[in-house]
């Protein structure tokens, strides 16, 4: 149903993370359950777009952007619905994909996102993974020309 996945900083149905959740994610989801919005969109600042680098370590401008854009985000109406989640889950049906995949991911994006990518190119047949240096958890943000190379790159590839 598709030509090609390009997956950018993303997540993973049934993907079990063994690792330790980084402090920043779970004051992101405190702040969300209080209903306060700034702590957690700062908390989230630092786990996704900083990425263990410091503030003044990142473009200030895709800082912002992603600031406004997290607020705008995270401040709409919560909407509850049922989930319904696929089983077996996608996670265990990495190697079923035929299509061409490309797995993009920053370098400073948090833990979690980089292990779902490492676990997505691993078994995903035939599947690319690039890097963009010196970039979190919206690399299009802070090096779009770059961003824009590789995937366009990649699509052109697959025609």
């Amino acid at each position: 149903m598709v030509e090609a996945l390009v997956l950018v900083g993303s997540g993973l149905a049934g993907f079990r993370f063994t690792g330790e959740v980084p402090a920043d994610m779970v004051a992101h989801r405190r702040a969300m359950e209080a209903g306060d919005v700034g702590r957690a969109v700062e908390a989230s600042l630092r786990f996704s777009t900083d990425g263990g680098r410091r503030p003044d370590q990142v473009d200030p401008a895709a800082r912002e952007r992603t600031r406004a854009m997290m607020v705008r985000q995270l401040s709409r109406p919560r909407v509850t619905a049922e989930a319904r989640w696929v089983d077996p889950p996608a996670a265990s049906r990495l190697a079923e994909i035929r299509a061409p995949v490309m797995v993009l991911v920053g370098d400073h994006d948090n833990v979690v996102v980089r292990d779902i990518a490492d676990l997505v190119t691993r078994e995903v047949p035939g599947a690319r993974r690039e890097v963009i240096p010196d970039a979190g958890h919206h690399p299009n943000m802070e090096h779009p020309a770059l961003f824009d190379e590789l995937v366009l790159g990649f699509l052109r590839a697959v025609k």
